[in-house]
């Protein structure tokens, strides 16, 4: 079972759960459809999450990465065959149940079911080759979740609005850093064609038997100080676009930067001024808490619309299974892919 749950990459589930029950959370939501929204959405991080590594080994992409020499699919735990036959069953299962409860429940079913439609097109062109082979495949699994998040909105919404709006935009641009600059410098020493850091001046050096990291300028200031404060910005404008009273607002609003705060932190703390040692397992662990921090920030922001209780519950769920998952999967407090 548990090289099963690694190569579903079952860690980062309550990135999926968050990113799909918080939109339709800060609508009119029917309680019994959030359950069910809540339960479906592992299946879906599972499958989908699991046909990329799949993918990937399918065509031969992990087979030379040294880092993934213990996972079960390249050391032959679980067949090719045997994995073909559960994902894409899978996937067809749970695509099956999405539609179906996009009939029964949005009140805008088309807008949906659009949205629903464009993130399997994305999903399945990033895990089907672009994610290795195109400069800018992290834009389409960014897409990908944006569409998810926006499916489920329409689930509890009639209308997109600048709260929608703006949602979609930080969702998107969560995923961009995630997959566009973590994503890239934990697997920067394979030298992959569709890693844009590489592109960007940074790259992995050897020298005297010793492996340095050097993060270039370009990068640095892209993604450590760019990208963090549009981030911010679009995120405290979230928070205002729900209409937030102003005792809320003084109570939501220094967690929100505090939050903000602890991801640019961690984020930065990758983009060393100088070349250094590079540290790999220490990179992980600070990518994943730019990881949790950055997706806490948009419950965070939307919780004047979801409610206080709902949105702590919530979070406080997702980072317990998160360390506990990673605890038994990897025998570390982070993903060690």
């Amino acid at each position: 079972m548990k090289d099963w749950l690694r190569v579903f990459r079952a860690q980062t589930a309550p990135a999926t759960l968050l990113l799909v029950l918080a939109p339709y959370l800060a609508g009119n939501y029917d309680p019994l459809v959030a359950v069910l929204l809540a339960l479906i959405s592992f299946p879906l991080h599972y499958f989908s999450f699991g046909h990329n590594s799949l993918l990937d080994r399918a065509m031969g992409y992990d087979l030379k990465d040294p880092h993934k020499k213990h996972h079960p699919l390249v050391s032959g735990r679980i067949k090719l065959s045997t994995a073909h036959n559960v994902i894409h069953n899978g996937l067809c299962i749970v695509g099956l149940a999405c539609g179906l409860i996009t009939l029964l429940v949005s009140p805008v079913p088309e807008l949906s079911l659009f949205f629903l439609s464009l993130a399997v097109v994305f999903g399945h062109a990033y895990n089907d080759g672009l994610s290795k082979e195109c400069i800018f495949g992290f834009v389409h699994i960014s897409a990908y979740l944006t569409c998810m998040s926006l499916w489920a909105w329409y689930l509890s919404h009639v209308e997109l609005g600048l709260t929608g709006l703006l949602l979609a935009i930080a969702v998107l641009m969560r995923i961009l850093f995630q997959i566009g600059f973590s994503g890239h410098l934990k697997d920067m020493d394979k030298r992959e064609r569709s890693n844009i850091l590489r592109l960007m001046g940074s790259d992995i050096l050897t020298v005297r038997y010793r492996v340095f990291k050097v993060i270039s300028p370009l990068t640095r200031l892209v993604f450590g100080y760019i990208y963090h404060v549009l981030y911010s910005m679009v995120l405290i404008l979230l928070l205002l676009s729900t209409g937030v009273g102003v005792v809320e607002l003084v109570i939501t609003l220094p967690v929100l930067i505090v939050l903000l705060l602890l991801s640019a932190r961690s984020a930065i703390s990758m983009m060393p001024r100088d070349a250094v040692v590079w540290d790999r397992d220490r990179d992980l662990l600070l990518m994943s808490k730019a990881e949790v921090y950055g997706i806490f920030a948009i419950v965070v922001a939307l919780s004047p619309l979801i409610g206080y209780l709902l949105s702590a519950i919530m979070m406080l769920g997702s980072i317990g299974y998160f360390v506990l998952m990673n605890k038994l999967l990897w025998e570390t407090p982070y993903p060690k892919v």
